[in-house]
């Protein structure tokens, strides 16, 4: 996720703009450039988008979103007979696409590169066809469509650099695939709202990585491993998330059905207390991972079996 935007002046005059049914379908439109890629695009997916855009409104729903989307889609351009967005599928998920991106945000090439499909081919060329000085100065091939983006020449000195070095670190953006994940994901992203976490545009990511990779699109399991972590007190983070859902995998079972080491059930278990009894084996000590150093004051070698 970019640092900042631009916000042209003109936006202020925009026929498009004034003429939309609320001011939060305004506000939707000035904030959607920061959760865009460089090439302009994103999940359609409004549980994914307030998250980014506006993750401490409560008043904001998913309904609220998809309407705004939807005119803005439904907005035409006569020239191009693009919308201010695009909607389209590709491996059996919802994107979207706002076709001006380029001509307003100029050179993006110094960001981390899109891990989003490009828009079918004709979309792009009636984009490239209906702003032909951008396309004449900026259209550039690409390997998988013809036309993958349309840049303005103002290189931008400022690019964010989180996401230079994310794009060298090889950070990717969630597998594609996945059937019923829109729904999954939306309900994941509560989850994650009722268990108080504030999320980014990384931490997001993390998420469905864990929801799609790890558990395999299980949603039971993963809504166990929160209800797990409600029970325990455990902060279910992405981390947390993952090792659980590889502990349930590897056993068999649903958080909280495993035994461990020490006895316990649950995966926020803490070990029974340490007493005087659990010193008085050389394998209690090993067992706790005890230095000598560490004993209670009174307890020498005699009392450990050590010499």
């Amino acid at each position: 996720m970019p640092q900042y935007r631009k916000l042209y002046a003109k936006i202020a005059r925009s026929e498009d703009v004034n003429e939309m049914p609320s001011d939060f379908c305004r506000l939707l439109w000035v904030l959607l450039p920061l959760a865009l890629d460089r090439e302009g695009r994103d999940l359609d997916n409004p549980a994914w988008i307030r998250a980014q855009l506006m993750p401490l409104r409560e008043d904001v729903t998913g309904s609220m979103i998809e309407e705004a989307l939807t005119w803005m889609a439904a907005r035409k351009d006569p020239e191009t007979g693009l919308g201010m967005i695009e909607r389209y599928e590709a491996k059996g998920r919802r994107f979207f696409w706002v076709p001006t991106f380029a001509k307003y945000q100029g050179d993006t090439s110094r960001e981390a590169s899109s891990d989003y499909p490009a828009p079918p081919p004709k979309l792009m060329q009636n984009s490239c066809e209906g702003h032909e000085e951008v396309a004449q100065r900026s259209c550039s091939a690409h390997a998988e469509v013809t036309r993958d983006s349309c840049s303005d020449a103002d290189a931008d000195p400022d690019a964010d650099p989180d996401a230079v070095a994310e794009a060298e670190a090889g950070a990717a953006a969630p597998d594609d695939s996945g059937s019923n994940g829109d729904g999954n994901i939306a309900e994941l992203f509560r989850l994650v709202e009722k268990a108080g976490i504030l999320v980014t545009q990384a931490s997001s990511e993390q998420y469905i990585a864990v929801l799609e990779d790890d558990a395999q699109g299980d949603m039971a399991l993963v809504r166990a491993c929160f209800a797990e972590a409600a029970t325990t007190g455990s902060r279910p983070h992405p981390k947390w998330l993952r090792s659980v859902v590889w502990r349930c995998q590897k056993e068999g079972c649903m958080p909280g059905e495993w035994r461990n080491k020490n006895g316990g059930n649950r995966a926020g278990a803490s070990p029974p207390p340490q007493t005087p009894e659990n010193y008085m084996t050389p394998e209690a000590v090993r067992g706790n991972a005890l230095a000598l150093s560490e004993l209670p004051e009174g307890w020498d070698s005699e009392h450990t079996g050590h010499a």
